[in-house]
């Protein structure tokens, strides 16, 4: 698995695999169960995302596995993210505002769940961005059980909440070096 940042060439597989993980084709139950994307990302958008801070893609032989995007701390000023981002500040007034980026979404195509993908893009992300940034935040719509549990499973912290659009969102921060510290000690450990 090779993890490397997303060029233009890769806009319509990365959609596709966004798509995919809003989970439309499946009931209700289902989506809270096997977790879903949010939220309206195009061409352009993408575009932003890949010349802004960065789209990290996992690749096996050549085909995109799974995705990251991230951004920095107020670049996005709509939507959840724009909430996010307030929220953050609010809760971590002594972190410098330009030290704070967003990570997400995240999506892992159907075919490849299950292996560490989403481990090995935090910890990539992580590694490139931890001498610019420390803190790293995101969000997960409280209905979303399987974001929440895989959120749960990386040192993670759950500091705080909000509500945007009748709908509540849990927020996970983590900074990018504790991150990186606790998957070396793990892998020590082995």
């Amino acid at each position: 698995m090779k993890i490397e940042k997303a060029v233009q060439e890769d806009i319509k597989e990365i959609l596709s695999i966004l798509d995919e993980a809003k989970g439309s084709d499946l009931s209700e139950e289902e989506r809270k169960k096997q977790g879903f994307v949010q939220g309206k990302i195009n061409e352009d958008l993408l575009l932003k995302f890949i010349k802004g801070l960065g789209v990290y893609v996992a690749k096996s032989f050549g085909e995109i596995a799974g995705v990251v995007l991230v951004s920095k701390g107020g670049v996005i000023k709509n939507g959840p993210a724009g909430e996010l981002y307030k929220s953050v500040v609010d809760i971590f007034p002594r972190v410098n505002k330009e030290q704070i980026f967003l990570y997400g979404p995240a999506a892992i195509k159907r075919s490849y769940r299950g292996r560490g993908i989403l481990t090995l893009l935090l910890t990539h992300i992580c590694l490139t961005l931890e001498n610019d940034f420390v803190l790293g935040a995101a969000f997960v719509e409280k209905n979303n059980e399987k974001s929440l549990q895989i959120h749960r499973h990386y040192p993670m912290n759950e500091s705080g909440s909000f509500i945007f659009d009748e709908k509540v969102y849990q927020i996970f921060t983590f900074n990018p070096s504790e991150v990186i510290s606790f998957y070396n000690t793990k892998n020590n450990r082995k």
